[in-house]
């Protein structure tokens, strides 16, 4: 079944059809996912986005908010993977298990070898590779703790082992670690981008790159982020280049204003201020709240998603478009390079951005007809 509206399957043309009267009879609808979309996906789904005078917001940006609102205020010392597989000679990872979503990163980049130190500072359940060579845990109630406490060693601080203690704390594993990050020549952090729920604290990001930054004057650092598979640093650039802003975006007034809280997927959604939503590119169960899935479940959608894609059953419209690995068109790395594009080649089911190219089309030709 190509596309279906309310259930009961119909031709591609009568889908955009009913998608288009959908989105552009909605007061503020929101185009929201495009973590696993492609380049040119992404930027059909802005234009679409900017013709409905709605917002448009990546999936990944409820996870990621902190990270980015670091990375605009003070910058970022990150690095490309081959530069850390050939370079490091101090790896860290903080509370990620790099192989969950990439699975072969660490024998590719991260692997034990002559003159690398590997230490993996566990958060609860989240480890680092089994083979570590040096290994501390944490609880998870105390991570944000666990980095002040690493970055104020690093600044030369002084901290009490009984206050340290009462938080889950050992001094020593992290004395060692600052002696680490002090006297390596160039070493990597790598830490989880987009931490589960429970870990999503504003500070985490801040300390993070805190921590990079105050080791610079004596150590080569970087700050290496994982970013689940798919294509959400392609979705944030996207946008910044499109509108200034990597997420949270508003075309409401009919220019881009940003509105991190106020205008993302997730706080529209959980409140109820977005009355159409056009989901591509990600599947909103992974990334939104229970009351923001509630509000989705309430609000009228059209759906572009792989076949098969059980969620988007209940879609007012729903049209099939071939996944990620099966898209032509550019995907950007976690690191924030671009491989050449994957070769452009006839479909079954249609492109992603082909579908959004026609639906812009023929918003634009029904906003010039009203």
């Amino acid at each position: 079944m190509i596309a279906a509206i309310r259930g009961r399957g119909c031709g591609l043309d009568d889908a955009l059809e009913a998608a288009v009267g959908v989105l552009s009879t909605a007061r503020f609808p929101l185009v929201y996912g495009l973590v696993d979309s492609t380049v040119e996906a992404q930027r059909e789904a802005v234009r679409v986005a900017r013709l409905l005078c709605g917002a448009v917001d990546p999936a990944s940006s409820s996870g990621h908010a902190g990270a980015l609102a670091c990375f605009q205020r003070d910058g970022a010392l990150i690095a490309s993977l081959g530069e850390m597989q050939r370079r490091t000679d101090l790896v860290v990872f903080w509370g990620c298990d790099p192989e969950r979503e990439h699975p072969g990163f660490v024998s590719r980049f991260a692997g034990a070898r002559p003159g690398r130190i590997r230490v993996s500072v566990d958060v609860a359940e989240a480890r680092g590779p089994e083979d570590a060579d040096e290994r501390t845990l944490i609880p998870a109630s105390s991570e944000i703790a666990a980095l002040a406490a690493v970055r104020a060693l690093l600044r030369g601080r002084r901290l009490d082992p009984d206050v340290a203690g009462g938080l889950g704390l050992a001094i020593e594993p992290l004395r060692g670690l600052v002696a680490r990050l002090r006297t390596c020549a160039y070493g990597a952090v790598v830490a989880d981008a987009e931490p589960p729920p429970s870990r999503h604290d504003p500070a985490r990001p801040d300390l993070l790159a805190g921590i990079v930054r105050d080791a610079r004057p004596r150590a080569h650092l970087r700050l290496v982020a994982l970013r689940p598979r798919g294509n959400a640093v392609g979705a944030e650039s996207v946008l910044t280049w499109l509108t200034g802003f990597p997420a949270c975006v508003s075309f409401a007034t009919g220019s881009a204003a940003f509105g991190p809280g106020e205008f993302s997927g997730e706080a529209l959604l959980s409140r109820g201020e977005t009355d159409a939503v056009l989901v591509v590119g990600a599947d909103p169960s992974r990334h939104l709240s229970e009351p923001a899935r509630r509000g989705l479940a309430k609000t009228p959608t059209v759906w572009l998603a792989p076949p098969g894609s059980a969620n988007a059953a209940d879609a007012a419209v729903l049209i099939a478009t071939a996944p990620l690995e099966r898209s032509a068109g550019h995907v950007f790395r976690m690191d924030g390079l671009v491989p050449a594009p994957r070769p452009r080649e006839s479909s079954d089911p249609p492109q992603e951005a082909a579908i959004l190219a026609r639906l812009a089309t023929q918003l634009e030709r029904t906003r010039a007809a009203s």
